[in-house]
């Protein structure tokens, strides 16, 4: 487990009731990150995001979504409904699958909600990534040969 509390606190608080704080399994995030220095997913892995979050009202629902870096049609959503505690450790998971796209996945945003259905997403937290490598086949079939007959 690595904690990049401070990085994070000082970006990308300051909305009442947000504030992400542990990244599970990863290594120091900063936005010079390259791919290679990311955390890598394969087959059967499960991607864990825990996201501390509280709210007065009582925290409802926390989305994540990653959009794939090259393809438009790829994303990995994770989606937690965590009741109505008003400070709650969330834990968003997925599994890979045959059916994930390998390639580089970045946050494109997370959702949250409380229980009085006030809302808020932050967008721009790119600097959270990953990558997942031979998830399957992904590529149309080739064609080898054509002929009349």
């Amino acid at each position: 487990m690595y904690r990049i509390v401070e990085y994070i606190q000082k970006k990308y608080t300051g909305e009442a009731g947000y504030e992400v704080v542990e990244i599970v399994n990863s290594v120091p995030v900063t936005q010079e990150t390259t791919v290679s220095e990311q955390r890598v997913y394969r087959l059967g892995d499960t991607i864990r995001l825990e996201l501390d979050v509280e709210d007065p009202s009582g925290v409802a629902l926390v989305q994540a979504h990653f959009a794939h870096t090259e393809r438009s049609d790829a994303c990995i959503r994770m989606v937690k409904n965590v009741g109505k505690e008003t400070s709650a450790k969330v834990v968003l998971e997925h599994v890979v699958t045959r059916s994930t796209a390998p390639g580089e996945y970045r946050c494109s945003w997370i959702y949250r909600a409380d229980a009085v259905s006030n809302s808020s997403s932050r967008d721009s937290l790119e600097h959270l990534g990953f990558r997942v490598e031979h998830a399957g086949d992904h590529e149309a079939p080739e064609i080898t040969d054509a002929r009349f007959s």
